[in-house]
């Protein structure tokens, strides 16, 4: 395989996404006054708005973050803590893909085998890492969820919320909010007031999807009794009654 015509190819490309992202580079600074938490510790006070300043020190692959005046974490009354963002497993990512790039370039060409092989050994270690990021993402949305349910909405209130997911067509099978929402909501609530809305990434559109969701049941309800009526086609009762006249009853 041609070195070029692999550098034009979709895997190199997935190869350096993969570092880039994890080279990221930000300004250094030292690490002095800093107080050692776990990822969680940080990523909570993140979610909870107790951080005035975060900063990236990509030497060392570690995140400061420095908390409001009023915030202490810890039994020392911590008000700068530190996490580490990369560990071993992302190292490994780096390693092994910046290997496989070189022996690509001192070749100068690459076999659809040996990309294959790189991609399946790989694939355990981006895996954990997509069930390291869904768990940060749950416990922060989960964070914020209850925290609105608690100081913001009764339960009465929480009974009428509609959750409009924006998002592209690939992730909506098994989608990270859409689960979350399924569990705190209830399965059934899914394409009722859980609503995957398929390629809309605007708040506008989003507003107007719930304005048209809103006002269609409404007019179901009033014209057919049934609220659901105009989640589907309007014609397709008539278009299925069509049909098995022309084809028998399926």
């Amino acid at each position: 395989m041609d070195v070029k015509r692999y550098f034009r190819g979709p895997f190199f490309w997935v190869a350096l996404v993969i570092i880039g992202v994890l080279l990221v580079t930000s300004i250094s600074s030292a690490a002095g006054g800093f107080k050692k938490v776990d990822t969680e510790v940080a990523i909570n006070a993140i979610t909870n708005g107790d951080v005035t300043k975060a900063k990236v020190v990509d030497r060392d692959q570690r995140l400061e973050l420095t908390l409001k005046s009023d915030k202490v974490i810890g039994a020392g009354g911590a008000t700068k803590i530190q996490t580490d963002y990369v560990d071993a497993r992302q190292r490994q990512i780096i390693d092994t893909s910046l290997v496989f790039a070189k022996g690509v370039l001192d070749r100068g060409n690459v076999s659809a085998a040996d990309l294959r092989q790189w991609a399946r050994n790989s694939a355990p270690l981006v895996l954990a890492n997509a069930d390291d990021a869904a768990a940060a993402q749950i416990d922060g949305l989960h964070a914020v969820i209850t925290r609105w349910r608690r100081e913001l909405l009764s339960p009465t209130d929480w009974q009428r919320v509609y959750v409009i997911i924006l998002g592209p067509k690939m992730p909506r099978a098994d989608n990270v909010s859409q689960q979350y929402f399924e569990r705190v909501m209830g399965r059934t609530e899914l394409g009722h007031r859980l609503i995957y809305a398929e390629g809309i990434f605007d708040l506008t559109a989003a507003g107007n999807l719930l304005g048209t969701i809103a006002t269609d049941r409404r007019l179901a309800t009033d014209f057919f009794g049934a609220e659901m009526r105009m989640d589907r086609d309007f014609l397709g009762d008539g278009a299925r009654r069509r049909l098995d006249a022309i084809f028998g009853r399926q």
